[in-house]
């Protein structure tokens, strides 16, 4: 019965993915402001603990894009601390059974597919330090 129902599933998710690649191309995003500067932790927005930033520089003009949060082992440790107890015995993701979480990924991947143009402009213009 569990076979069955994880074949039947499959074929779905195949028949899903077969008619994204499908689809047409949606048009460019031309808006490249970042809409996000700060450290995400604990599904949150946060300025870093020391409050430091760093620009983000258009490579081809020189001209600041935006300042960015500058992380530190601190915000490290907040994020690890986070995702800790995120996991911890008794969260959502640990009683969700198997079948469920790869439902729940699945379903990332079908955005993230759908998505594709728009996530590529928008990462394009991701924050990246500077090491000079």
């Amino acid at each position: 019965m569990l076979f069955r129902r994880l074949t039947i599933s499959s074929a779905k998710l195949i028949s899903r993915r077969i008619c994204l690649t499908a689809a047409p191309e949606p048009f460019p995003v031309w808006n490249t402001t970042p809409l996000y500067t700060k450290i995400f932790i604990n599904n949150e927005w946060h300025e870093s603990v020391d409050g430091k930033t760093f620009p983000t520089v258009n490579p081809a003009t020189g001209e600041t894009i935006c300042l960015v949060q500058e992380g530190n082992e601190k915000d490290v440790d907040k994020a690890v601390d986070a995702a800790n107890k995120a996991f911890a015995r008794g969260s959502p993701w640990r009683t969700m059974t198997p079948y469920d979480r790869s439902r729940l990924l699945h379903r990332l991947a079908d955005l993230i597919e759908r998505d594709r143009v728009y996530l590529a402009v928008r990462l394009k213009f991701s924050p990246v330090m500077n090491l000079d």
